[in-house]
């Protein structure tokens, strides 16, 4: 992926990432302000005045196919250092030219301070602290559930019994069959 390559091509002085879109071009504030797919299409555009926002994107529409032609290139670097992040139980290798952020890996992802580290013992706290609060989020969601689930029963029974009341009470009225329909599911 060419993110170094289409980055010093148009001189673009903003922060460059990769992502499942393509090519994200923003700042310290919106990471995405302009984003462009790898075969050159920009999704998503710049409207207001900056100059160099507008210039990156005029290029960039002016020629897709050197754009895409500069994001398919095997990006070449100087230095390859290693660093680690997590995606859910697994410690992930990466290489960047540069630590810390905004730099990027060699893939083009964005050296956050809080997601990437040369300090694997860091990324593997980081990772199981995650996991945990995962657990415990998990955990208070299905317990509101249940509790909601029983009070739904609860109100189901109640409903139940006011319609049986009343249909004991007064048997020569009835109402449509649509009204009685039950799910056997429950």
């Amino acid at each position: 992926m060419g993110f170094k390559t289409v980055k010093e091509h148009y001189r673009i002085g903003h922060i460059v990432r990769c992502d499942h879109s393509g090519l994200a071009i923003g700042s310290g504030y919106i990471d995405d302000i302009i984003v462009v797919s790898p075969d050159g299409k920009v999704l998503k555009r710049h409207n207001r005045d900056n100059d160099e926002l507008g210039r990156y994107q005029r290029e960039i529409e002016e020629d897709p196919a050197k754009f895409a032609e500069l994001f398919a290139r095997a990006d070449v670097f100087k230095r390859s250092l290693r660093v680690y992040t997590y995606s859910g139980g697994e410690i992930v290798e990466a290489f960047c030219e540069k630590l810390g952020y905004p730099n990027q890996t060699h893939e083009g992802e964005l050296l956050y301070e809080n997601r990437y580290s040369n300090d694997i013992s860091k990324v593997v706290e980081w990772a199981k602290v995650n996991a945990a609060l995962g657990v415990r989020n998990c955990k208070r969601t299905i317990s509101d559930l249940e509790g909601r689930l029983r009070n739904e029963r609860d109100r189901l029974a109640k409903e139940q019994a006011d319609l049986a009341k009343l249909d004991q009470d007064y048997p020569d009225i009835d109402i449509d069959d649509e009204y009685r329909q039950e799910d056997d599911d429950l």
